[in-house]
């Protein structure tokens, strides 16, 4: 048993040797077509490095800093609600001072948070109201008016207070601001999304809502009251004014430093197609030379022989793979110290392509049983090849809606 198997196994060795030589002569029997198939991967990959280094080359930015933004007060052209919960005698005079404060609003107590909720979806406003804020101009007290949507407490707010007790707290007051805003669709933080369908590099710059959707400015009218309802102060005194007394503004946090590359956006759509054109010729190629064998009916002979399928198959896999692989390798350098994928670990980059390449091989494979001329064959191989290029087109990936 033990020769048998010994017997086997060289006959398998001898064989594959042998298979292994036939189609290494075929390759160097055409030396122009083997030298294509080594150089149109690199070639193709310095085309990147032709667009990197040319056009699209990366701009370093430093920290970037943001103005700071005053409070203004909108004045509306209609009045708006304002509830309130719970209803004792702190709380009325906070209310009180509110609604001279904010002489469109009309103040009114529920019992608790739940009807305050309530109302607020009730007095819901479409369309938006409209209001006029008051910007000023330089460092004067002068001011020219701006039309804009009305938002945030404009259509209706709530406040909810926690512990505004003065006989009771021990001087830490807390409330809940409970504002009813419908943002847009460009306005919103898509935080149901895994990422974003498109983003740009660098800080996000948007239009400060606090400032301009009231919630600073209702913020700072309640924290007023407050003061002077646990100062002791006379709540008579609160005015509707146009302007806070203490001055408030807001500034966007700096953004550290970061660079703009719009190479690497434009890759995520181009590489796939020059990886497609750099393996275009190879695909046509081997899946002529594999139909070539069948047609000449060299494969059944060598099968009449003895000769086992799967040694066939493999030395056909061996040569090509070798071939490739030298191509990869190039291909890889040139990725990584090309600055296309600067960050990226080499052996990852040849891993993918490695398997890349034997998925190619099993493609031209799949092929080649399907036909028995290599004319056909060779066409075949070219717009079967290209054809795997055309799902992406029509089936992008949807980046953010794919689950972890």
């Amino acid at each position: 048993m033990a020769g048998e198997v010994a017997s086997n196994a060289q006959s398998y060795g001898g064989s594959s040797c042998l298979c292994t030589w036939k189609t290494s002569i075929l390759q160097i029997r055409r030396p122009i077509g083997t030298v294509f198939e080594l150089l149109i991967p690199p070639l193709a990959v310095v085309v990147l490095i032709g667009l990197r280094f040319g056009i699209f080359q990366p701009e370093d930015q430093c920290f970037t800093t943001f103005p700071s933004d005053p409070l203004t007060v909108p004045l509306p052209n209609n009045t708006y609600q304002i509830f309130y919960t719970p209803i004792n005698n702190d709380t009325e005079r906070i209310a009180s001072c509110i609604s001279k404060a904010l002489p469109f609003a009309n103040v009114m107590g529920v019992e608790n948070e739940q009807m305050l909720l309530g109302n607020l979806s009730e007095n819901s406003v479409d369309p938006p109201l409209e209001f006029t804020m008051r910007i000023p101009v330089d460092d004067s007290n002068f001011t020219i008016p701006v039309r804009g949507d009305a938002g945030c407490f404009i259509g209706g707010a709530g406040i909810v207070f926690n512990n505004v007790n003065r006989t009771k707290n021990d001087g830490r007051l807390e409330y809940t601001l409970r504002l009813r805003h419908e943002v847009g669709e460009d306005d919103s933080w898509e935080t149901r999304e895994a990422a974003p369908n498109f983003q740009l590099t660098g800080p996000r710059v948007r239009n400060n809502f606090y400032l301009s959707e009231g919630f600073v400015h209702l913020q700072n009218v309640v924290g007023e009251a407050i003061i002077r309802l646990m100062a002791n102060s006379d709540m008579t005194e609160c005015e509707g004014v146009l302007q806070p007394e203490i001055s408030v503004s807001m500034r966007q946090l700096p953004y550290p430093q970061y660079t703009i590359d719009v190479f690497l956006s434009i890759i995520v759509t181009i590489l796939p197609f020059f990886v497609i054109l750099a393996y275009i010729y190879s695909a046509g190629i081997f899946t002529k030379e594999l139909v070539l064998e069948k047609e000449t009916r060299i494969r059944e002979s060598m099968l009449m022989m003895g000769l086992q399928q799967w040694v066939l198959w493999t030395t056909w896999f061996i040569k090509q793979f070798i071939l490739l692989l030298i191509s990869a390798i190039f291909v890889t350098i040139l990725l990584k110290f090309g600055q296309v994928f600067p960050n990226s670990d080499f052996l990852l980059l040849l891993i993918f392509f490695i398997l890349y390449i034997i998925s190619f091989i099993s493609f031209c494979f799949f092929l080649s049983v399907w036909f028995n001329t290599a004319r056909v064959g060779l066409l075949v191989g070219f717009l079967g090849w290209f054809m795997n290029y055309v799902p992406y087109l029509f089936v992008p990936g949807q980046y953010n809606n794919l689950d972890l």
